[in-house]
């Protein structure tokens, strides 16, 4: 995501509720980056308990605004860092305030780390804070908590050199959390890219190049992670209607906008209403 204007799109700011419907998908891959088959089966989300509606509500967009800072900070010129936290803060304080208003008794005070981070990161213009021991432990407790409790809908995706594994054919419309697990001995930048229509009718393998620095025409990046060696990193979104992709890229040679796209790593996905 571009490190200039990385405050969070629109559709980060509509927060959704957790009691919408999506499509319960089947997916089956081949190791690593296999042929991958949809079920036509739908569930509905099982939604969370009445009291914790609120909260969950809240934590939808703290933690989509919360990884994207994460993922853009850490790519971010020295001289840019300062003004890209800060804008990054302007939005994580209140959803983090509003987050922290909801929560319940037995992980008050994990959100209360992460608020305090964040805080910190409005005073030193960085992400430090946020990688601490203490603030890692309390997102991962909270990650497990928000699962369990708010019925997020989880989609597994392995990388283990060659495109993602487990990548559904299509969803629907939803607030969903893509967990990658990279089985690699490196790390790995896992970017959603949405088709703009900029370029009609051009599959969305062909709008990201690979093997050379690139800024993506014909697309819109929703979201990005970076899962480090034999690691797992959750990459959560708002998906609409549309063509999208999942792109990797080496992290080391991505600065911003600029990415350099693994060769045959492009995954589609396509995101429908059903009926």
């Amino acid at each position: 995501m571009e490190a200039c204007d990385a405050v969070p799109r629109a559709s980060v700011l509509r927060v959704v509720a957790l009691v919408v419907a999506f499509a319960c998908i089947g997916c089956s891959s081949g190791g690593n980056g296999g042929d991958v088959t949809a079920s036509t089966a739908a569930t509905p989300i099982t939604t969370p308990p009445s009291e914790l509606v609120p909260y969950c509500e809240a934590m939808v967009g703290f933690v989509i605004v919360l990884y994207d800072a994460l993922a853009v900070i850490e790519r971010t010129p020295p001289e840019q860092l300062a003004a890209t936290a800060q804008a990054y803060v302007t939005t994580l304080q209140p959803l983090g305030a509003a987050g922290l208003a909801e929560a319940p008794e037995e992980i008050i005070g994990d959100v209360r780390n992460l608020t305090a981070a964040i805080d910190q990161m409005a005073v030193a213009g960085d992400a430090s804070g946020l990688r601490s021991e203490t603030v890692e432990a309390s997102t991962a407790r909270l990650n497990d908590f928000n699962i369990e409790n708010c019925r997020w809908p989880i989609i597994d995706l392995v990388a283990g050199g060659g495109p993602l594994g487990g990548v559904p054919q299509q969803l629907e419309p939803s607030f969903y959390v893509f967990r990658i697990r990279n089985d690699t001995s490196a790390p790995l930048q896992v970017d959603l890219y949405r088709e703009t229509p900029d370029l009609p009718d051009q599959p969305i393998e062909a709008l990201l190049p690979a093997g050379t620095p690139v800024t993506p025409v014909g697309v819109a990046l929703v979201a990005s992670t970076v899962a480090g060696p034999s690691a797992t990193a959750s990459l959560p979104a708002i998906v609409d209607p549309g063509e999208y992709g999942f792109g990797l890229a080496d992290p080391a040679a991505s600065q911003g906008p600029v990415r350099v796209f693994e060769a045959g790593t492009v995954t589609s996905l396509r995101v429908a209403a059903s009926g």
